[in-house]
């Protein structure tokens, strides 16, 4: 997705784009076009994007797609701003947004997770001494120290 900034026009959306998350109305705003992704804190990242002129990341964002394929119904997400500058001044004229489909990678974190934490239980159950699981919290790590 492209947009003018700092209004924030949408100037263009690719095919795909438009698949996941609806088409835009031309030259609406990323809250006026795509109010969960604005709520998720999208429009927040492009704006940082276009103010200081260095890339923004939004990970881990999940939506309602708009895919008639029942599976994909809520999808995860992250999303790259990139600010562009023009030829000429160098200065900030807009921003391009990729957004990253991570669904299957959220998935298979969140399965690890509750593996590990089956796996630590089974253990604890059968006597053993179990460290807690490593990683931080909410990070989606999982690991599990095992007595050596």
């Amino acid at each position: 997705m492209l947009t003018d900034c700092p209004g924030q026009e949408i100037r263009y959306a690719n095919a795909q784009h438009a698949e996941v998350f609806g088409a835009p109305a031309a030259y609406g705003g990323i809250g006026q076009a795509y109010p969960q992704l604005a709520a998720a804190g999208l429009q927040q990242a492009v704006t940082e994007a276009y103010r200081t002129g260095r890339a923004t990341v939004l990970n881990e964002v999940r939506v309602q797609s708009l895919r008639p394929d029942a599976q994909r119904g809520q999808q995860v997400f992250s999303f790259t701003c990139s600010p562009l500058r023009t030829a000429r001044t160098g200065q900030v004229s807009g921003v391009l947004t990729v957004g990253m489909d991570v669904t299957a990678q959220s998935r298979t974190e969140e399965e690890l997770g509750t593996l590990a934490a089956l796996l630590v239980d089974r253990l604890q159950q059968s006597g053993a001494p179990v460290a807690r699981p490593a990683g931080r919290p909410g990070s989606g790590e999982t690991g599990i120290v095992l007595p050596a």
